[in-house]
């Protein structure tokens, strides 16, 4: 038997030998010498890797797909976040106030566990108060004079909550608003 590269070591050289050569699947491999299928499929990779690399330019190309792919299914599980992860998310923002955060984090949630009513029942009344506040903010910037950003924040709370009526008025009023005033304003329609 090959020697023991380091201590929890659970594959010789022997074994990872045999790996690169066999034609066989992964778990018949694993399940042959004893040893998880994930470490046959690390050492099968290595070792695939090492195998092109001595065989010539030809295999450069060969290396770099295989080590992109290595490192993406490194990554992508990292970014993946579970649906109560973003229920997290979102209760720490709704309680900073903060309901645009809240309201992505909530989605994210609901569109990870449609079925759970949790989630739903979050992301609704987060949509309400998101929209509200940029209803609200709109109607702030208006009163101020900045009809275009005013605008702008009334068609991001129509897009938040489709069915915001509030929203609709004051986007119908701002643009009334808008073609009425002087020409200053007419080149902010959109």
């Amino acid at each position: 038997m090959g020697q023991v590269l380091y201590r929890s070591a659970t594959t010789t050289e022997t074994i990872r030998r045999a790996i690169q050569h066999s034609e066989e699947s992964l778990r018949a491999l694993a399940r042959r010498h004893g040893i998880n299928a994930k470490t046959v499929a690390n050492w099968f990779m290595t070792l695939s890797i090492c195998k092109i690399y001595r065989e010539g330019r030809e295999g450069y190309f060969l290396i770099l797909v295989s080590l992109v792919l290595g490192i993406s299914f490194l990554v992508l599980p990292t970014y993946a976040q579970s649906a109560a992860k973003w229920s997290k998310i979102g209760l720490a923002a709704e309680a900073r106030e903060d309901y645009d955060a809240a309201f992505e984090a909530y989605r994210h949630a609901h569109q990870e566990k449609v079925g759970d009513l949790r989630y739903k029942t979050s992301f609704e009344r987060v949509r309400f108060h998101a929209a509200t506040s940029h209803v609200d903010r709109g109607r702030v910037l208006r009163q101020s004079g900045d009809l275009s950003n005013a605008l702008a924040e009334f068609h991001r709370a129509l897009e938040i909550d489709g069915g915001n009526q509030a929203a609709i008025q004051e986007i119908d009023t701002t643009q009334k608003m808008i073609s009425n005033s002087p020409a200053r304003f007419r080149s902010c329609e959109s």
